[in-house]
């Protein structure tokens, strides 16, 4: 067996053996050869170690973002709730005097308005707020077809649709029982309720004092004669029309009321034709072409009649009628005072005028 020779100078390459496996390491991983590096190890994973460089990581840092994005919904927000406020600032003055006026139309309604008995106090409470936001709907309407209900007192705009639930009519024109209409008083314009004949009619079948309540015009071709000063009676004898020229032909001279006691007796009042135009005349609107005074000529008349004998049929102490009479005989007086006052005021500019 043959003896193996070791060269003298086994040294010098051992080390020209490891500064070739450095310089193929270091190639590998892309570095000069000339570059100097550290004493590496010579095992098999001296090789790959210097590839795996913690840059991959550095590369993977940028997550500092996540916190603004989680940020975003809260910045939406507000954003989302500035239209809501938008909205209630939208409303006009008079819009908002119709509703403060909520609170108070609710108490008011629950003591004049009649109930179911299986009704809960929450029923009751729905019910209303339905009843509410529809009469403000009405009413809303109204102002739109009248700008000058727009001028009125806002005390005056809140206390009238209040009045609708002391009252317990509707401004559902379907009924035609209640409007709101502007009156002045001492320079002031307020928005008042004003009845129909048909709910004071109302109103005075609910109590009782009357079986029926009406009026009829006379025309000039009716035979009508007037004994009330006398002694409370009339002959009345209306003559019909076969067609509407024959109508339209006739004259209207005055308007009669009739109202039958719950005792069965009959109780009449009666309004010259002379004195209805007055009234009439006073009324700034009278004139226009959508007047009430110009489209239902004959139903204005018979509103004048039934308004002045509604107070006549009370009886017994006013204050302790219900709400809604006491209401209703304001209305009345109200708009008397304010004929009253258009008069005045027309005497005195007749009296310039002829100066």
């Amino acid at each position: 067996m043959s003896k193996k020779i070791i060269p003298d100078n086994w040294k010098e390459l051992k080390e020209q053996k490891e500064k070739q496996l450095r310089d193929a390491a270091l190639q590998n991983s892309g570095q000069p050869s000339d570059q100097k590096q550290t004493a590496l190890p010579l095992s098999n994973n001296t090789a790959e170690k210097p590839v795996v460089q913690p840059q991959v990581k550095a590369d993977v840092k940028p997550q500092p973002q996540n916190p603004v994005a989680k940020k975003e919904p809260v910045q939406q927000k507000p954003a989302e709730k500035q239209p809501e406020k938008k909205q209630e600032l939208q409303l006009a003055v008079w819009q908002q005097y119709l509703s403060q006026g909520k609170g108070d139309f609710m108490n008011t309604a629950i003591t004049t308005f009649t109930f179911d008995e299986n009704h809960n106090e929450n029923q009751k409470k729905e019910y209303l707020e339905k009843i509410f936001l529809q009469e403000i709907g009405f009413a809303e309407q109204m102002f739109k077809e009248n700008t000058d209900l727009k001028d009125c007192d806002g005390d005056s705009i809140r206390n009238a649709i209040v009045n609708i639930a002391r009252l317990n009519v509707t401004l559902n024109p379907t009924f035609d029982l209640a409007y709101l209409v502007p009156r002045s008083r001492n320079g002031v314009k307020r928005c008042v309720v004003d009845l129909s004949f048909k709910a004071l009619r109302k109103i005075l079948l609910e109590l009782g004092f009357v079986i029926d309540f009406r009026s009829f015009v006379i025309y000039n071709t009716d035979k009508f004669v007037n004994n009330i000063p006398l002694d409370g009676t009339v002959i009345y004898e209306p003559k019909s029309c076969a067609t509407l020229d024959d109508h339209n032909k006739r004259k209207m001279v005055g308007v009669l009321s009739m109202a039958i006691m719950s005792n069965g007796n009959i109780n009449y009042h009666y309004v010259d034709g002379w004195e209805v135009e007055r009234i009439r005349k006073c009324s700034p609107s009278s004139q226009k072409e959508n007047s009430a005074w110009v489209k239902w000529t004959d139903k204005m008349w018979q509103k004048t009649a039934l308004r002045q004998h509604f107070p006549m049929l009370l009886r017994g102490d006013i204050h302790a009628f219900p709400q809604d009479v006491q209401v209703a005989l304001q209305s009345v007086k109200d708009s008397d005072e304010w004929i009253e006052k258009q008069e005045k005021k027309k005497k005195k500019y007749e009296e310039a005028m002829d100066t």
